[in-house]
């Protein structure tokens, strides 16, 4: 089995996958607050399709 060397050690991507977790667990937190499992359903789903957009406006190929 191979190891890549970026794969070995931590790097700026993981920060910036750890940043999303809190803001999204914020995020779903807030949601839980004002109207429970309806609203963090809600604001997962708005989440995935922003992430969806992004991917589809500015897509790598």
């Amino acid at each position: 089995m191979q190891c890549d060397r970026w794969q070995a050690r931590p790097t700026p991507r993981v920060g910036v996958f750890f940043i999303g977790d809190a803001i999204g667990s914020m995020a779903a937190g807030i949601a839980w607050t004002w109207g429970g499992w309806q609203a963090v359903c809600t604001a997962g789903a708005a989440f995935g399709l922003v992430a969806l957009l992004v991917d589809w406006i500015g897509g790598s190929e």
